[in-house]
C-alpha cells in the first residue's frame, strides 16, 4: 500500500509528466487531417495550478457478484490530475474499462473517451482529465465467484460514485 507522502510525490510527478506531454511541441501542419476531431478538447497550456482545497486520498471497496457489472466514476474538472491504484482484493480477474464522459460543453451524443481496457486483477497509473466530466471504471465479474475490488484515488476529484445507465446511484 502506498503511504500518503509517496502518493503526493507520485501525484506531483504524474502531473508534471502529463503537462509536459500535453504541451509537447509538434510540427506545424496545414493539413486538416492533423486537426483534432470535432468536439475534441484543445490542448492544455497549464504548467501549475493552485487549488483552494487540499488534494484528497480515499480508498473504496466495490463488491461484484458473479456475472455482475458496475460502473464507478470520479467527477473531475478539466486539467485536474488523478492518481489511481486498484486491485481485486478477493477473487480473480475482472474485465475493466477506464474511461471518461464529458459533462460540460458541446459533444456528440453518448461521447466518451476510453483510456484503457482489458482483463486483469489490478492496475495503477495517473491521468489528467482532458475535459470536465466523470472519469472512472466499468468492471465486469465474468467469474462464478464474488470478487471485491479495492481502489485508492488521490487528486482533486469531487466525488466517486456508482453509476447506472449514465446516472449516479444514490
Amino acid at each position: 500500500m502506498i503511504n500518503r507522502r509517496s502518493m503526493l510525490w507520485l501525484l506531483a510527478g504524474a502531473l508534471i509528466v502529463a503537462l509536459v506531454w500535453l504541451n509537447r511541441s509538434a510540427p506545424v501542419s496545414t493539413s486538416t487531417s492533423d486537426m483534432p476531431a470535432a468536439g475534441a478538447p484543445p490542448p492544455l497550456d497549464i504548467w501549475s495550478i493552485s487549488h483552494p482545497d487540499k488534494y484528497r486520498t480515499q480508498t473504496f471497496e466495490v463488491p461484484l457478484k458473479p456475472d455482475e457489472e458496475l460502473e464507478y466514476k470520479a467527477s473531475l474538472n478539466r486539467g485536474e490530475p488523478l492518481l489511481y491504484s486498484w486491485r481485486v482484493k478477493e477473487g480473480s480477474q475482472v474485465y475493466f474499462e477506464f474511461h471518461g464522459q464529458p459533462t460540460e460543453g458541446t459533444w456528440p451524443k453518448d461521447y466518451y473517451q476510453s483510456y484503457e481496457k482489458g482483463e486483469g486483477s489490478g492496475g495503477q497509473g495517473s491521468m489528467v482529465a482532458p475535459f470536465t466530466g466523470r472519469h472512472g471504471w466499468f468492471w465486469l465479474n465474468a467469474g462464478d465467484k464474488p470478487v471485491t475490488i479495492e481502489i485508492e484515488l488521490s487528486g482533486y476529484f469531487n466525488d466517486f460514485s456508482r453509476f447506472d445507465a449514465a446516472h449516479a446511484v444514490q
